[in-house]
């Protein structure tokens, strides 16, 4: 015989004990409480078809056609590298992505939480602050490019910390400035036209 009581919005299944000696009525070491606001309670199970394992297989199938033409061009060595050289370490990379992508939906078939809504703030301010950068980084300069980049990609979180942010921009000014001007020669300016 099982016993349910009610305690705090918890179901309290009270089963007999084998063989330990508890006091009929009372709850024995076996024991089980299921909560009404359980985490599991949005859960959806769903099983990933055929055709959702496709987008993986197809980046998967590419980065091998591709590594296969990239070993007809001569590899080099990592010291001298060759033209296949290249293409063949992207293909490589593509192909890891797709598994990467085809485990993602293997795992998709387990227990997971309801999907939220689609996060569109974050993408329409993170593609604004990109797009605002390449059209003021000639005209403005890097520095305040950068820092104009940094704080509308900000915008697209709720709860933004500025002062993370102001790091953030003093560090991309400093460091971008230090390699793709003064290192590498990129035809910019930190400040002003170009």
């Amino acid at each position: 015989m099982d016993r349910r009581r009610r305690r705090g919005g918890a179901e309290t299944v009270t089963l007999p004990d084998c063989g330990s000696g508890a006091v009929p009525g009372r709850p024995g070491p076996a024991f089980f409480a299921r909560s009404s606001d359980h985490s599991l309670r949005n859960t959806v199970l769903s099983k990933p078809s055929l055709a959702s394992y496709l987008p993986g297989a197809i980046v998967v199938a590419a980065g091998i056609a591709l590594a296969l033409g990239a070993t007809s061009y001569p590899l080099g060595t990592l010291l001298r590298p060759g033209p296949g050289f290249f293409p063949l370490v992207i293909a490589s990379a593509l192909s890891l992505m797709g598994l990467g992508v085809l485990f993602d939906t293997y795992r998709a078939g387990r227990p997971q939480a309801a999907q939220e809504p689609f996060a569109w703030r974050a993408v329409i301010f993170t593609v604004a602050s990109v797009l605002v950068f390449a059209f003021t980084v000639e005209r403005i300069g890097y520095i305040p490019a950068s820092v104009l980049l940094i704080a509308i990609a900000g915008l697209a979180e709720t709860r933004r910390d500025w002062p993370a942010l102001a790091l953030v921009a003093l560090f991309m000014a400093i460091f971008g400035t230090l390699v793709f001007i003064w290192g590498l020669g990129l035809p910019l300016k930190a400040f002003g036209a170009s």
